[in-house]
């Protein structure tokens, strides 16, 4: 609910609690027009919870944990901040204490296989292949330090996951949208269709 809220409140521009179809229209016009660096705007907004124009530690934070919860991943508080600090300073390069849009943009343009990891499954990003089954406890243990040692090594990863995220559930509302006349099978076929066959061809 947390992202399904935050892009609701980015679709809202006057801040009425409600989306008009002026509104929807124009975020989807702006979208699909816009290059993946202008994009960045909109995934950056999400992360400005609260909408002073710079992203800060907690908020930050608070995206990573509700991300981490939307792929059943479960971490400790400890796990949580250290993921959180890594990400954070390798982007605040002022050491300002936030997140501008321009360092926003200059980490993710750091990283050369930006357009390819967005096409990754969640799955290849945060989950370690699967092991031949062992004892449930040291399954479970054992799966958890092998989980957190992949995401920390693979910290940059996690950023192209939320945009990954963020931009499939756009691509399936704009679709139910066009279909929303129908009944409810119809409108998540087509809906379901269409992110598929847009996710094969990013």
């Amino acid at each position: 609910m947390f992202f399904v809220e935050r892009i609701f409140n980015v679709f809202d521009a006057d801040k009425s609690g409600t989306v008009s179809l002026d509104e929807f229209m124009r975020v989807m016009r702006c979208f699909a027009n816009q290059s993946p660096a202008e994009k960045l705007h909109y995934l950056f907004d999400v992360y400005d919870i609260n909408n002073d124009g710079n992203i800060e530690f907690s908020e930050l934070r608070n995206v990573i944990s509700e991300c981490m919860k939307e792929n059943g991943l479960q971490f400790g508080e400890e796990e949580t901040d250290e993921l959180t600090r890594m990400l954070f300073d390798d982007a605040d390069t002022d050491g300002s204490g936030t997140i501008t849009f321009t360092e926003f943009k200059n980490q993710l343009e750091r990283q050369p296989a930006f357009m390819e990891n967005l096409t990754q499954s969640i799955e290849r990003w945060l989950l370690p292949p699967m092991e031949t089954k062992r004892s449930s406890t040291h399954t479970s243990l054992s799966c958890r330090r092998i989980r957190w040692r992949h995401i920390r090594n693979n910290w940059t990863s996690v950023v192209y996951l939320l945009l990954y995220f963020l931009i499939n559930i756009v691509l399936f509302t704009t679709r139910a949208y066009e279909y929303r006349e129908s009944n409810i099978f119809v409108i998540l076929a087509r809906a379901c269709g269409k992110f598929a066959l847009d996710r094969s061809t990013l």
